[in-house]
């Protein structure tokens, strides 16, 4: 499992809000983070949301985008592991809202 979310991470393809949207958007009409009202992207999801519950406790130290693509391309196996989980976290969705 680890190896397909890091295809994922690499090809922009992870099930977050903005890919969904992007391939279902009539099943998925929002391209919006379930956890605040930024859009549902790749860096956004993985890296710059602080209000997704899954993801306490493992926030990065430096956000930037250049330690973003710094991370996602290293080969070291301890980084890849770190972020298959984290990857396995952030597409965690929400529980639906009751009816």
């Amino acid at each position: 499992m680890e190896e397909v979310l890091l295809r994922q991470l690499h090809t922009n393809t992870l099930p977050i809000p903005a890919t969904l949207h992007k391939y279902y958007p009539d099943i998925y009409p929002t391209p919006q983070c379930p956890h605040c009202d930024q859009t549902g992207d790749l860096l956004h999801t993985m890296w710059h949301c602080t209000q997704n519950p899954n993801m306490k406790n493992i926030t990065p130290n430096n956000r930037s985008t250049t330690q973003w693509e710094a991370t996602l391309l290293s080969p070291h196996p301890a980084c890849q592991k770190w972020l298959t989980d984290r990857a396995e976290r952030a597409s965690r969705r929400p529980p639906a809202a009751p009816d």
